[in-house]
């Protein structure tokens, strides 16, 4: 009787006495803060909604992470599109100031246009149907010394 609690004793003891929270081999200790692409939401008539993280590449001093997911259709497959009017502003809510950035839609037959867009704002197509938005959006290197590139997804229903 006394064996099994000895040796579960033991085995405690080397399990939590024996740990070693230091970080020995020097990696980067990452904070999704520095490591992640910038959060974009988008604001339809003074609602905000989130977008889907599309593919990215993300880079700090230290750390490089890209990331593919899958194509803009497969990610919104299933999902209900945002209503819209015919033409309406939709607003891009953007964490970080990009360099470089554009928006396409695909329509419903899969056809791709690259949309205008000013500063933070573009209007939806004037033609009824549902589309699938990509944002794309590049940044150079801030403060933090991150930078990358990255695509963000979402629906819309235009009415």
């Amino acid at each position: 009787m006394k064996n099994p609690i000895f040796l579960l004793l033991l085995l405690l003891f080397f399990l939590f006495g024996c740990s070693n929270t230091e970080n020995k081999l020097d990696l980067p200790i990452t904070s999704s803060k520095l490591t992640s692409p910038p959060k974009v939401e988008i604001e339809i008539d003074e609602e905000i909604y989130p977008t889907s993280q599309g593919s990215y590449c993300w880079n700090t001093e230290k750390v490089t992470e890209c990331v593919d997911m899958a194509t803009p259709t497969e990610l919104m497959d299933g999902m209900k599109g945002i209503k819209v009017s015919r033409n309406e502003n939709i607003t891009l809510h953007i964490e970080r100031t990009p360099s470089s950035q554009k928006v396409t839609v695909i329509d419903s037959s899969g056809q791709t246009e690259e949309l205008k867009l000013d500063k933070t704002t573009f209007s939806a197509p004037i033609v009824r149907g549902t589309y699938i938005v990509t944002y794309y959006g590049v940044w150079e290197k801030d403060d933090k010394n991150s930078s990358g590139d990255s695509s963000y997804i979402f629906k819309i229903e235009v009415k």
